[in-house]
């Protein structure tokens, strides 16, 4: 993806950053003979890797290792969703919309099929939507959700990665009187033939601020944490340490058997 500037130059962005569907429909849908700001605010998440020895559905996101899709090299949750829509719209269609990733033998749907992959892409919205709600039920709901999924062939578990960077827009426009400006940057006031049959938009693209703020995943409590709560919890209230631990060691086993050896009796020698 890229996009051109008024200097003429082309900036092309990687296929790792991840855009939000506000962006997309910015430069989808700038109206014509009006001029749209832009602000752009990323938004960044990490996870630490000690949260990587969970299983990725108690964390809820994937690692880029550990989900491995049919079309393409990088995992990210549009291209899990895109891919599994492609899946779904060959499975009830036997073709594939024009800009879904394919192998070379699959067939393109045509202009009778839009009706097929309209209702196919419904269906794949809801059944995804009932499958995330489904998640918030008892696990009584688990086998009765696994029986839908079958029935519908939709079981894609797209879960977003677990570290992420994403980019919200803000819109705002306006009418641009860009023949006006054009009149006023001519030596004598006029324009070219023509030119009032043309239409001219402009977006302005431009970041919110200069800098942002990320967030980190990471383990609420870890082992070390745990035992650090732990014996802070029984020092507190009983005067417990691992000092108090080791004598109550030594007493219970290395002094019963030099007593039982020393003295032949467990309690020590008798008075």
């Amino acid at each position: 993806m890229g996009l051109v500037c008024e200097d003429n130059s082309y900036v092309k962005y990687s296929d790792k950053e991840v855009f939000t569907d506000d962006f997309y429909r910015v430069l989808e849908e700038v109206p014509l003979n009006e001029v749209v700001l832009a602000s752009i605010r990323p938004d960044m998440i990490t996870t630490d890797s000690s949260v990587q020895l969970y299983n990725p559905y108690k964390r809820e996101c994937f690692f880029p290792t550990e989900k491995k899709l049919r079309y393409f090299k990088l995992y990210t949750g549009k291209n899990c969703q895109l891919e599994c829509l492609t899946n779904y719209t060959l499975y009830h269609c036997g073709c594939v919309n024009y800009f879904m990733p394919r192998e070379n033998t699959t067939n393109i749907c045509g202009i009778e099929s839009l009706k097929c992959m309209k209702n196919a892409e419904a269906r794949y919205e809801l059944g995804d939507l009932r499958s995330k709600i489904s998640k918030t039920n008892t696990n009584s709901n688990s086998t009765r959700r696994q029986r839908y999924r079958k029935t519908i062939k939709l079981n894609c578990d797209c879960m977003p990665m677990c570290s992420d960077l994403t980019y919200n827009v803000e819109t705002s426009q306006s009418n641009w009187e860009w023949m006006e400006t054009l009149k006023a940057e001519t030596k004598n006031g006029t324009i070219l033939y023509g030119v009032d049959n043309y239409y001219v938009s402009k977006l302005i693209l431009f970041f919110k601020s200069s800098q942002f703020i990320t967030s980190e995943r990471h383990e609420l409590y870890g082992p070390t944490d745990f035992l650090a709560n732990f014996g802070g919890l029984l020092g507190l209230f009983t005067g417990f340490s691992i000092l108090s631990l080791m004598e109550a060691i030594y007493f219970l086993t290395v002094r019963l058997c030099c007593n039982s050896r020393l003295y032949g009796y467990w309690a020590g020698p008798e008075k």
